[in-house]
């Protein structure tokens, strides 16, 4: 379901690139390096964009490759957006 901050529903769009993938010390792990940008628009003129890298880790599980761990590394010193209700 919907957050109640959400209320309408915002318009998302998640940009990911330079995507590195590298082993670790463990043979069920890899760690995972990449950049984002996402943009969010609510009503006519709510918008934010939030900017940065993020720094994963995978693990294989018995149903298949998990998010083990995530780090967010944001480019912004202040969130400017009225609310935050984003998984990045």
């Amino acid at each position: 379901g919907l957050a109640w901050t959400d209320d309408p529903p915002a318009r998302v769009r998640r940009i990911v690139s330079n995507v590195e993938v590298e082993a670790t010390d463990k043979p069920d792990e890899f760690a995972a390096y990449s950049n984002f940008l996402v943009y969010r628009n609510r009503r006519q003129r709510e918008e934010g964009w939030f900017v940065g890298a993020r720094r994963d880790r995978l693990r294989r599980s018995g149903e298949g490759w998990r998010l083990a761990r995530r780090h967010i590394l944001l480019d912004q010193h202040v969130f400017l957006d009225e609310n935050l209700s984003l998984f990045f």
